[in-house]
C-alpha cells in the first residue's frame, strides 16, 4: 500500500503519470453504504485517472441496471428471491469484469477498470453469498483476487445523519439505521482486499474534501508497489485485547517474513509468504526506506514461490532474520486497522493504521482503546522484532 506525498488535506500534488507494474488492467471497486457519494465521485475518479494518462473503463452498478429494467427483489410481480436477484447481479458483475479486462488489453494506454460495486458486495445483501460465488465457479478468495483495490465511501447515515436522504435515488429505500448497518457489512466484506481505503467526511469536513480524499486514495492504489509509493502509518502496542471481540473479526492470515540485512544499507528489504485462512499462499518482495517516523517509501512486488526460495537460498544465514505473525483486519467508519499477533520471535500484539494524510487524526476503536502509540519507536519495527532474542 502506498500514497504519493501531498500537501494539506484534500489537495493533490502535480506529478508524472504513475508507473505501471503490469500490462493487465488495475481493477478498483467503489463501494459503500447508501447515500455515500459514489454516484457523484465516479465521473470525477474517471476524469482524474484519465488526466494521469490512463485509459479508464467505468463499469456501472449491476443492481441499478436491473432495477431500470423493472427487475428488483421487492417488485410485486417478481418471483425472484433476494438470493436469485443477487445471483443475477453477480453474473452481470463477473461478465462485465471479463469484458472490461479484454477491452483494456486492446488499449495502447495503461488501463484501469473502476467498478461501481463488486462481487463481495453480496455479503451485505444475502446470506447465500458462498453458494452464489460457487455457482459462478469462484471461491471468496478468488472473487477477492479479481480486484486490485477498494474505495469504500462511508454512508451519510454515519458521516452526517442529518443529511441522509432517499429522494436522490429511487432505488434507495433504506432507513438511516439500515444504511449504517449496510455500510458496516460492506466494510467487513471488503476489508481483506488490499489496498483498501475508507473515504469518509466526518463533521465538519465538507463533501468536497471527501471527494478530494477519494482522488488521493485512487492515486495511492495506482501507485501501490511502485517507486511513487509512500505510506503514512501509525503503530500501536496492544496491552489488552478482548478475545470475544477478536473472534468477530474475519479469520487471520499467517505471515512469514524474512528480513535480509546488508551492512551500511539505509533500506529495509524483506520477502514474505502470506497464507490465507483457506491455505492459499502468495509471495511478495518489499523494499522500504524511512523518510520520517510516520512516513516511508515502499516498493512491493509479487514474486513466485521459486523466486521466494531462491532469494532465501542465495542469502547467507547470518544476514537473515525471521518474523512470524497472524494478521487480523478491523475496519471502522474512518480507518482500516491491521492487528498483528507476532508469535515469533516475540509474543506481542501490534496494530497499524495507514493514513491518507500524515495529519489525519486517528480515533482508536473500542477493541484497541488501551493501546499505546509506538509510532517511530524502532524497537517495535518488524525488522527489529525479527532480530530480537526469541521469546521463551
Amino acid at each position: 500500500m502506498g500514497q504519493e506525498g501531498k500537501g494539506a488535506p484534500g489537495t493533490l500534488n502535480t506529478r508524472n503519470t504513475p508507473s505501471i507494474k503490469h500490462q493487465s488492467p488495475t481493477h478498483i471497486v467503489v463501494t459503500g453504504g447508501p447515500c455515500a457519494g459514489k454516484s457523484t465521485a465516479l465521473p470525477l475518479l474517471k476524469a482524474h485517472a484519465e488526466s494521469l494518462g490512463y485509459n479508464v473503463i467505468l463499469v456501472p452498478e449491476a443492481a441499478t441496471a436491473l432495477a431500470a429494467m423493472g427487475i428488483t427483489p421487492l417488485a410485486a410481480h417478481e418471483t425472484n428471491t433476494t438470493a436469485e436477484f443477487q445471483l443475477s447481479v453477480a453474473k452481470i458483475q463477473l461478465a462485465a469484469h471479463e469484458a472490461a479486462t479484454q477491452a483494456a488489453h486492446r488499449s495502447r494506454l495503461p488501463s484501469i477498470v473502476i467498478h461501481d460495486r463488486g462481487l463481495l458486495d453480496l455479503t451485505a445483501y444475502t446470506s447465500e453469498q458462498e453458494s452464489i460465488l460457487a455457482h459462478l465457479g469462484l471461491s471468496r478468495e478468488q472473487a477477492s483476487a479479481l480486484y486490485n483495490g477498494v474505495l469504500h465511501f462511508t454512508s451519510a447515515a454515519i458521516d452526517a445523519p442529518t443529511h441522509y436522504e432517499t429522494t436522490s435515488n429511487k432505488a434507495r429505500r433504506e432507513s438511516a439505521a439500515e444504511a449504517a448497518a449496510l455500510d458496516e457489512a460492506l466494510r467487513l466484506s471488503w476489508s481483506t482486499v488490499s489496498p483498501y481505503w475508507v473515504i469518509s467526511a466526518p463533521h465538519p469536513i465538507s463533501f468536497e474534501t471527501k471527494l478530494s480524499r477519494a482522488l488521493i486514495a485512487l492515486e495511492s492504489i495506482l501507485n501501490a508497489g511502485t517507486h511513487h509509493s509512500q505510506e503514512h502509518e501509525r503503530k500501536y502496542l496492544i496491552t489488552e485485547l478482548s478475545t470475544k471481540a477478536l473472534s468477530r473479526l474475519p479469520p487471520p492470515k499467517a505471515l512469514e517474513q524474512w528480513y535480509i540485512h546488508s551492512k551500511n544499507s539505509t533500506t529495509e528489504r524483506r520477502v514474505r509468504a502470506s497464507t490465507s485462512p483457506t491455505g492459499l499462499v502468495s509471495y511478495q518482495e518489499t523494499i522500504k526506506s524511512a523518510d520520517t517516523a510516520l512516513t516511508r517509501q515502499e516498493q512491493e512486488c509479487t514474486i513466485s514461490q521459486e523466486e521466494f526460495f531462491a532469494i532465501l537460498a542465495s542469502t547467507h544465514s547470518t544476514e537473515l532474520t525471521l518474523l512470524r505473525k497472524l494478521r487480523y483486519i478491523l475496519t471502522t467508519p474512518h480507518h482500516r486497522f491491521e492487528i498483528d499477533h507476532i508469535i515469533y520471535p516475540q509474543n506481542i500484539w501490534l496494530a497499524e493504521v495507514e493514513l491518507l494524510d500524515p495529519t489525519d487524526k486517528v480515533t482508536l476503536p473500542t477493541l484497541l482503546a488501551s493501546a499505546l502509540e509506538v509510532t517511530g519507536n524502532k524497537d517495535y519495527s518488524n525488522a527489529a522484532l525479527a532480530a530480537s532474542t526469541p521469546h521463551q
